[in-house]
Protein backbone atom coordinates (compact mmCIF):
# COMPACT_ATOMS: atom_id res chain seq x y z
CA UNK A 1 0.00 0.00 0.00
CA UNK A 2 2.93 2.31 1.05
CA UNK A 3 4.18 1.49 -2.62
CA UNK A 4 1.24 2.38 -4.27
CA UNK A 5 0.59 6.02 -2.26
CA UNK A 6 4.32 6.71 -3.29
CA UNK A 7 3.98 6.11 -6.84
CA UNK A 8 0.83 8.04 -6.74
CA UNK A 9 2.85 10.83 -5.49
CA UNK A 10 5.47 10.40 -7.72
CA UNK A 11 3.12 10.65 -10.70
CA UNK A 12 1.68 13.62 -9.28
CA UNK A 13 4.53 15.48 -9.08
CA UNK A 14 5.72 14.40 -12.64
CA UNK A 15 2.10 16.10 -13.81
CA UNK A 16 2.35 19.21 -11.83
CA UNK A 17 6.40 19.88 -13.67
CA UNK A 18 5.20 19.07 -16.98
CA UNK A 19 2.39 21.65 -16.60
CA UNK A 20 4.77 23.85 -15.30
CA UNK A 21 7.13 23.06 -18.15
CA UNK A 22 4.53 23.53 -20.39
CA UNK A 23 3.15 26.80 -19.16
CA UNK A 24 6.88 28.65 -19.82
CA UNK A 25 6.83 26.84 -23.04
CA UNK A 26 3.18 28.48 -24.31
CA UNK A 27 4.02 31.99 -22.30
CA UNK A 28 7.46 31.95 -24.42
CA UNK A 29 5.15 31.34 -27.09
CA UNK A 30 2.99 33.66 -26.85
CA UNK A 31 5.45 36.48 -26.58
CA UNK A 32 7.07 35.82 -29.63
CA UNK A 33 3.74 35.90 -31.80
CA UNK A 34 2.93 39.15 -29.91
CA UNK A 35 6.00 40.66 -31.12
CA UNK A 36 4.97 39.34 -34.42
CA UNK A 37 1.64 40.69 -34.10
CA UNK A 38 3.18 44.41 -33.25
CA UNK A 39 5.40 43.97 -36.88
CA UNK A 40 3.10 42.22 -39.00
CA UNK A 41 0.51 45.12 -40.15
CA UNK A 42 3.90 47.44 -40.65
CA UNK A 43 3.76 45.02 -43.95
CA UNK A 44 0.96 47.45 -45.51
CA UNK A 45 2.49 50.29 -44.80
CA UNK A 46 5.88 49.39 -46.53
CA UNK A 47 4.20 48.30 -49.45
CA UNK A 48 2.65 51.57 -49.65
CA UNK A 49 5.70 53.38 -48.98
CA UNK A 50 7.64 51.06 -52.20
CA UNK A 51 5.16 51.80 -54.34
CA UNK A 52 5.13 55.24 -54.01
CA UNK A 53 9.02 55.38 -54.01
CA UNK A 54 8.97 53.86 -57.31
CA UNK A 55 6.21 56.29 -58.93
CA UNK A 56 8.94 58.98 -57.88
CA UNK A 57 11.87 56.65 -59.64
CA UNK A 58 9.59 57.23 -63.02
CA UNK A 59 10.71 61.12 -62.24
CA UNK A 60 13.05 61.98 -64.85
CA UNK A 61 13.96 64.95 -63.11
CA UNK A 62 15.49 63.27 -60.57
CA UNK A 63 19.75 63.43 -60.26
CA UNK A 64 21.50 60.43 -60.67
CA UNK A 65 22.22 60.82 -57.18
CA UNK A 66 18.73 61.28 -55.97
CA UNK A 67 17.96 57.83 -58.12
CA UNK A 68 20.59 56.06 -56.30
CA UNK A 69 19.46 56.66 -53.10
CA UNK A 70 16.06 55.96 -53.67
CA UNK A 71 17.18 52.57 -55.32
CA UNK A 72 19.21 51.81 -52.31
CA UNK A 73 15.54 52.62 -50.07
CA UNK A 74 13.75 50.75 -52.38
CA UNK A 75 16.05 47.44 -51.60
CA UNK A 76 15.83 48.31 -47.84
CA UNK A 77 12.39 48.16 -48.22
CA UNK A 78 12.73 44.72 -50.32
CA UNK A 79 14.98 43.25 -47.72
CA UNK A 80 13.23 44.21 -44.79
CA UNK A 81 9.21 42.85 -46.46
CA UNK A 82 11.95 39.64 -47.37
CA UNK A 83 13.33 39.03 -44.02
CA UNK A 84 9.59 39.52 -42.59
CA UNK A 85 8.18 36.62 -45.15
CA UNK A 86 11.27 34.24 -44.38
CA UNK A 87 10.87 34.84 -40.66
CA UNK A 88 6.91 33.69 -41.05
CA UNK A 89 8.14 30.78 -43.37
CA UNK A 90 10.62 29.48 -41.14
CA UNK A 91 8.56 30.27 -37.43
CA UNK A 92 7.20 26.84 -35.88
CA UNK A 93 5.62 26.16 -32.86
CA UNK A 94 7.71 24.06 -30.76
CA UNK A 95 6.53 20.35 -30.71
CA UNK A 96 4.55 18.48 -28.36
CA UNK A 97 7.30 16.42 -25.81
CA UNK A 98 10.31 18.81 -27.28
CA UNK A 99 12.79 19.15 -24.95
CA UNK A 100 11.98 22.15 -22.49
CA UNK A 101 15.29 24.15 -22.65
CA UNK A 102 15.50 23.38 -26.37
CA UNK A 103 12.20 24.98 -26.97
CA UNK A 104 12.99 27.66 -24.65
CA UNK A 105 15.95 27.98 -26.66
CA UNK A 106 14.20 28.42 -30.19
CA UNK A 107 12.10 30.47 -29.05
CA UNK A 108 13.82 32.71 -27.24
CA UNK A 109 16.41 32.73 -31.11
CA UNK A 110 12.56 33.52 -32.78
CA UNK A 111 11.78 36.37 -30.20
CA UNK A 112 15.37 38.06 -31.02
CA UNK A 113 15.41 37.55 -34.86
CA UNK A 114 11.57 38.90 -34.78
CA UNK A 115 12.85 41.91 -33.34
CA UNK A 116 15.68 42.49 -35.81
CA UNK A 117 13.61 41.82 -38.31
CA UNK A 118 11.38 44.92 -36.73
CA UNK A 119 14.15 46.97 -36.58
CA UNK A 120 14.84 46.35 -40.27
CA UNK A 121 11.21 47.15 -41.18
CA UNK A 122 11.39 50.59 -39.13
CA UNK A 123 14.11 51.94 -40.16
CA UNK A 124 13.81 50.83 -44.24
CA UNK A 125 10.28 52.56 -43.49
CA UNK A 126 11.70 56.14 -41.84
CA UNK A 127 14.21 56.16 -44.65
CA UNK A 128 11.35 55.65 -47.17
CA UNK A 129 9.40 58.29 -45.55
CA UNK A 130 12.00 60.88 -45.61
CA UNK A 131 12.76 60.50 -49.48
CA UNK A 132 8.74 60.59 -49.67
CA UNK A 133 8.40 64.10 -47.93
CA UNK A 134 11.80 64.87 -50.07
CA UNK A 135 10.12 64.23 -53.47
CA UNK A 136 6.86 64.95 -53.01
CA UNK A 137 5.87 68.21 -52.86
Amino acid sequence: MKTGYQIGVLFLLMAVFSCQEDHAIENAYAQVLALHDEVMPQMSTMSGLEMTLQEIVKDSTISQSGLDSLQSCLKQLGDAEEGMWEWMNQFKKPEAGTDKSEALRYLDDKKESIKVVGEAMTSSMESAQKLVDQYKK
